[in-house]
């Protein structure tokens, strides 16, 4: 094992057609192992100056009315956090942020994270794309929260995809994990593991990575060594920010307010 995850993964057959054992990889007795659902391995074409992987998390409305959960893309070096797009923070030098796609004819919300992969800092080996609640206590409240896979140059492609359903009660639900492996591919994991914090309160979201990275749950690796991007917000930082979200809550409220019948007008926001 690497110091940012592992160097190999487990492959099923041999290049003879025979399947590989566990003895094959030197697996000893009473070893722990972790089965993960790769959703896709990124072609190298997605790997291109010409072309990069759209990733398109959705959510229906929930039974109070219009409402909206958040897509961040959080990025890691092994089990550091690097870096992060969402909402309010739109754009990297390879990933960028849609903002809010809200369809009220089909009550269905969207946010799009366009991720050129080829552009991603070689100590970056993990990509979480989370889903979490801005006003609601819990995504459980929006049915069938799930990610789809684009080819940006076809993008009527059909790619796999992961929808979550169930009891959900978190504020935060990791939708999948693009890791690097040794050979500098990209595989997508399906995640659905459960976390408390939202995009206004990202170190619990961030401690529920690190414990999955550190678990090896997502295998993946660092090209090169890094040095984090994050710093702690200044205070007019933090101002701009909490008028961002203040401006965002009254948008939502007014949209809320604006559709709701000529006879409900009675209503406290």
């Amino acid at each position: 094992m690497s110091e940012y995850g592992f160097d190999v993964l487990l492959q099923q057959y041999k290049p003879d057609g025979k399947f590989y054992t566990l003895a094959d990889y030197d697996v000893k007795p009473f070893s722990t192992l972790l089965m993960m659902i790769v959703l896709f391995e990124i072609p190298e074409d997605f790997n291109s100056d010409d072309n990069h992987v759209i990733f398109d998390l959705s959510w229906n409305y929930p039974s109070a009315g219009r409402d909206f959960l958040d897509a961040s893309c959080l990025m890691f070096m092994g089990s550091t956090w690097y870096d992060y797009i969402d909402w309010n923070e739109k754009a990297s030098s390879s990933v960028w942020h849609s903002g809010d796609k809200l369809d009220d004819k089909h009550r269905v919300g969207h946010h799009r994270l366009d991720a050129r992969l080829k552009g991603i800092p070689k100590c970056v080996s993990h990509l979480f794309f989370v889903l979490s609640s801005f006003r609601s206590p819990s995504v459980g409240l929006f049915p069938n929260p799930t990610v789809e896979f684009y080819d940006a140059c076809d993008e009527k492609r059909k790619l796999p995809h992961a929808t979550f359903e169930g009891a959900l009660d978190c504020q935060a639900l990791i939708m999948c994990c693009v890791c690097r492996v040794a050979d500098n591919h990209w595989l997508v994991y399906e995640g659905g593991q459960q976390s408390a914090g939202n995009t206004q309160m990202y170190e619990q979201i961030e401690d529920t990575l690190t414990t999955l990275v550190k678990s090896n749950v997502f295998p993946g690796v660092s090209m090169e060594k890094g040095a984090s991007l994050l710093h702690a917000m200044t205070d007019e930082e933090d101002k701009d920010y909490q008028l961002r979200c203040r401006r965002r809550k009254l948008t939502y409220h007014c949209c809320l307010f604006l559709s709701l019948p000529s006879s409900s007008q009675n209503i406290h926001l």
